[in-house]
């Protein structure tokens, strides 16, 4: 996932939600979205509207999913999608 031009290098756009630490870079057409859990419980926090029902990879796993309206996040987990 460190390869990725739009993490190193792309805007950041914050995804405002209060329940852990959401934003997407963009650099050119390549998107990626970081959730990230700070908190020492299990959250379901909403996914910014453009991201839900979007196929994408788990730069983590290169697991193939398709991201629901919230993301599941283990307690200190984080996440990276593209």
């Amino acid at each position: 996932y460190n390869t990725r031009p739009a993490l190193r290098k792309g805007e950041t756009i914050p995804c405002p939600n209060g329940d852990c630490i959401l934003f997407e870079k963009r650099l050119g057409d390549e998107q990626v979205l970081v959730a990230a859990n700070v908190r020492p419980d299990a959250i379901r926090p909403a996914l910014p509207e453009s991201w839900q029902g979007r196929t994408v990879t788990d730069l983590m796993t290169g697991e193939r999913l398709t991201l629901e309206p919230t993301l599941a996040l283990d307690a200190y987990a984080y996440r990276i999608f593209q």
